[in-house]
């Protein structure tokens, strides 16, 4: 859940190393406290047979399913529109595809993917996050 639109897959399911080791240290620790004697007896716990090892993770992982599919859809359907804010300059006055944003006469709303405008997105919201602005 590292991108409200990307997979994981596309991301990557090795480019957080950290959050990799979070997941197998638990993991590890959790086997251990069902597996362990010593554990067993400290938190009163029984072995799992193999069948219900996989009904655990078939469960566990369907909000993560659930949540690629509605990435997948909503790439799916806005895959050629973007909507991002970019700064109004000289050059953009031109774009037919924009539309004011009624909160701030100087941001506007773009349909375009070009990496310019991408640039000037990331450029405008670097800024405002910097000067303290907050959507209401």
């Amino acid at each position: 859940m590292r991108s409200n639109r990307d997979s994981l897959f596309t991301i990557g399911l090795l480019s957080n190393k950290a959050l990799l080791a979070s997941v197998a240290l638990t993991l590890g620790l959790q086997i251990a406290v069902l597996y362990v004697p010593f554990f067993q007896k400290l938190f009163n716990t029984l072995p799992l047979s193999a069948l219900d090892l996989v009904i655990c993770l078939a469960v566990s992982s369907l909000v993560f399913w659930c949540v690629e599919l509605e990435k997948w859809l909503l790439r799916r359907s806005n895959s050629d529109s973007k909507l991002h804010l970019v700064a109004e300059t000289s050059e953009e006055k031109d774009m037919q595809v924009c539309n004011r944003v009624p909160t701030s006469p100087r941001l506007r709303l773009c349909n375009s993917s070009k990496p310019s405008y991408r640039t000037s997105s990331l450029r405008l919201h670097l800024r405002l996050k910097a000067s303290g602005y907050r959507r209401k």
